[in-house]
């Protein structure tokens, strides 16, 4: 009796054949990529969440004031969100595409925005997916800086692609 079956070369071509579709699929999928996008994805939509919660409690607040943290912020300086359990919140500007303003005495430029938490406008503090570095909740990797004429603006740390992550209003 005649059995058809692969000789050891049919097998070893069967197998590099194997390997040569699997590598076209993973450079067509880029699977780095991909996950560097859902990052930034997951950056810019916290960034909003933040600023959506910042305003929404602006207008709810009858005297139209920031949250108390916000309110005392100085001017046209970078804060890094966190818990109010950070200190040298600048200590991470390596990282950052628009550095928190340089701290004089440690905790000066950490932004406590837990209220926001605590009163329901967040569900929780977002804190920017790690690339570069492990962000917490005592350093968010999200920045707020408010300017003179009340816009504030929420930026991410990090970026994966070139473009700061920013939004305003």
């Amino acid at each position: 009796m005649n059995k058809k079956s692969f000789t050891f070369v049919e097998f070893l071509m069967l197998i590099a054949i194997l390997i040569v579709i699997g590598g076209i699929v993973f450079i067509v999928i880029d699977p780095i990529q991909t996950w560097k996008n859902d990052r930034n994805s997951q950056r810019w939509q916290d960034v909003k969440k933040i600023l959506n919660a910042i305003k929404t409690d602006q207008i709810d607040n009858s005297n139209n004031k920031f949250f108390k943290s916000i309110e005392q912020a100085k001017y046209d300086k970078i804060y890094m969100i966190s818990n109010g359990k950070s200190f040298d919140c600048d200590s991470k500007n390596d990282f950052c595409k628009t550095n928190v303003s340089k701290e004089a005495m440690s905790g000066e430029y950490c932004l406590n925005l837990m209220g926001l938490v605590e009163q329901g406008y967040l569900d929780n503090l977002p804190v920017s997916p790690s690339a570069n570095l492990d962000w917490t909740k005592s350093i968010t990797g999200y920045t707020l800086e408010k300017s003179h004429g009340g816009i504030i603006t929420i930026r991410a740390c990090e970026t994966e692609g070139g473009v700061e992550i920013w939004t305003s209003r």
